[in-house]
């Protein structure tokens, strides 16, 4: 009986495995109109030249603590009609 709940348990972690940091998915991503500073993070205030998660690995060597995913709508295909 334990080794059944041991092979469920690790079905529903396989399920919520975690995507990696991914900035242009995030809700805080923007892009900016300045030139030498295109990317910018709303939620550490701060723009850069690449994406804001390779500075934020470079200073905590974590990833970022404020990552949210964008919730994406369903496109309706054109040829369902």
């Amino acid at each position: 009986m334990e080794f059944s709940r041991i092979s469920k348990s690790s079905e529903e972690s396989k399920d919520k495995v975690a995507r990696p940091v991914d900035c242009r998915r995030c809700v805080h991503f923007s892009v900016t109109w300045q030139e030498p500073y295109r990317y910018a993070c709303r939620a550490f205030q701060m723009k850069t030249r690449n994406l804001p998660i390779y500075h934020v690995r470079k200073e905590s060597a974590m990833d970022c603590l404020y990552y949210q995913e964008k919730k994406f709508k369903k496109r309706n295909s054109r040829d369902e009609k």
